[in-house]
């Protein structure tokens, strides 16, 4: 397996990990949406105290990257944002009880299937 192998793998994944973002994220959306008004505040900010782990992910591994002078640590960085994404949203998701294994199995296969399309029409580059 070569680095040219490597990073289409990484592609993949983050393919998949920005579809499933794409999907968690309209549900989390909907939820929004359908929410009463003086929740809105709560809801976001359960999704922005989500997003901090992804946030200090990305900033150690720039850090790290420089410091240890990696110039390929930014292949990484494709697979942290949307995976940071997916966990926000699902964390928000998780405690206001929108989650079970019916409607995850679903969420997953839409997901799967909006990324073979995107790899089906764009390819991995």
């Amino acid at each position: 397996m070569g680095p040219e192998d490597l990073i289409r793998l990484i592609v993949l994944a983050a393919t998949i990990l920005w579809s499933y973002a794409a999907v968690v994220g309209a549900e989390w959306a909907r939820m929004l949406w359908r929410s009463e008004r003086r929740e809105h505040v709560t809801l976001v900010f359960d999704l922005v105290t989500g997003l901090l782990p992804a946030a200090a992910a990305y900033v150690l591994l720039v850090l790290a990257g420089h410091v240890l002078g990696l110039p390929s640590v930014v292949v990484f960085l494709a697979v942290v944002v949307p995976g940071g994404l997916v966990y926000a949203f699902r964390a928000s998701l998780v405690d206001r009880g929108r989650t079970g294994a019916r409607r995850e199995q679903g969420r997953l296969l839409i997901a799967l299937a909006l990324a073979v399309a995107v790899v089906a029409t764009r390819g991995l580059r």
